[in-house]
Formats: C-alpha cells, sequence, structure tokens
C-alpha cells in the first residue's frame, strides 16, 4: 500500500492563507501605529512652533518697547496706545 500524501497538500493553502493573514495584521498594526505617531508629533511640533513663535514676538516686543523707553516714546510704556504721525 503507498502513503497517501494527500493530507500533506491539503496543509499548504491553509498555511498560506494563516500567513497571509499574519501577514496582514502586522501591516495593519504598522500603520496604525505609524499614522497615530504621525498625529501624535504633528500636533506636539505645532505646539512648540506656536510657543517659538510666541517667545520669539515677545522677545522682539521686548526689546522694541526697551528702544522705544530710551527714546521717551509713549507707547512703550502703553502699547495700546500707539499712535501713527
Amino acid at each position: 500500500m503507498k502513503p497517501d500524501f494527500r493530507a500533506l497538500r491539503r496543509g499548504w493553502p491553509l498555511q498560506i492563507k494563516v500567513s497571509a493573514l499574519v501577514v496582514a495584521a502586522l501591516a495593519s498594526l504598522a500603520f496604525a501605529t505609524g499614522l497615530s505617531n504621525y498625529l501624535y508629533f504633528r500636533s506636539v511640533l505645532k505646539q512648540e512652533a506656536t510657543a517659538r513663535g510666541k517667545a520669539i514676538s515677545i522677545g522682539k516686543n521686548r526689546r522694541i518697547g526697551e528702544w522705544a523707553n530710551r527714546r521717551g516714546h509713549s507707547f512703550a510704556r502703553n502699547p495700546c496706545a500707539v499712535t501713527h504721525r
């Protein structure tokens, strides 16, 4: 009696299907992780950029105010009272 190898051949399609499912699961996990990291770091960088811009703006305003104080301009003491000549 010859051995029946059909049982081994039936395992290949199932093994390929399982492997494909594992690859699909890992790919979707990698995509979701990448997307969440992108969104998180984008928001963090946006906050840092905003904070940096505000700090630069405050520094410029402070330097302008010091310059105006040395020259006796009134708008340096009250920034809302700036008058255009």
